[in-house]
């Protein structure tokens, strides 16, 4: 008896052209993934070593903000495996290492990935300024206020309270925009 299920050649061979050309698209995203993967890797070891530079090598040129300070990489992560799993992947170009408290050593309880932004704004020489309970940066308080970060500076310069700097528009300093006057 004859096969009533019999597909036609050219039919058969749509439907391998069709598979195939999806391996090939898989293969090639594997093969992205692969080398993105790699850059990844390479951009973290990177990281991983710059860290270890900076709290251990005196010759390093930021080792007197780190290893100087006493601050050190916790024995763990000496090994670049325990790093990465202990850290994770980085969630985007965009992040680099940031430790929570800034007088602390590198160690998986005080480390992050942070952007660039909130890296910045936990600096030991960053200026916080504290107003109604609150505790914020100058840049953080301009944000805030809308008064620009030079003008905040400039009033606490000038000798003007935390309150005043803050507060008084900048439109109200004896009609000017550009010298406030001491309080």
């Amino acid at each position: 008896m004859a096969s009533t299920n019999k597909r036609p050649a050219k039919v058969l061979s749509e439907v391998q052209k069709s598979v195939l050309e999806q391996r090939e698209k898989a293969k090639a995203c594997r093969k992205k993934w692969i080398a993105d993967q790699g850059v990844e890797i390479m951009r973290i070891r990177s990281i991983h070593s710059q860290m270890k530079q900076r709290c251990s090598n005196p010759n390093a040129s930021n080792y007197k903000n780190y290893g100087a300070r006493g601050i050190k990489v916790c024995e763990r992560w000496i090994s670049f495996s325990a790093f990465c799993k202990d850290m994770g992947p980085r969630p985007s170009d965009k992040h680099e290492i940031d430790r929570i408290d800034n007088n602390g050593d590198y160690t998986p309880e005080n480390c992050r990935w942070a952007e660039r932004k909130t890296n910045q704004r936990n600096r030991r020489n960053n200026n916080v300024l504290t107003y109604q309970q609150k505790a914020m940066t100058i840049v953080e308080w301009s944000e805030f206020t809308g008064i620009c970060a030079a003008t905040i500076w400039s009033r606490l310069n000038w000798g003007w309270n935390v309150e005043r700097a803050l507060t008084q528009s900048v439109d109200k300093i004896s009609g000017s925009r550009s010298t406030p006057t001491r309080s």
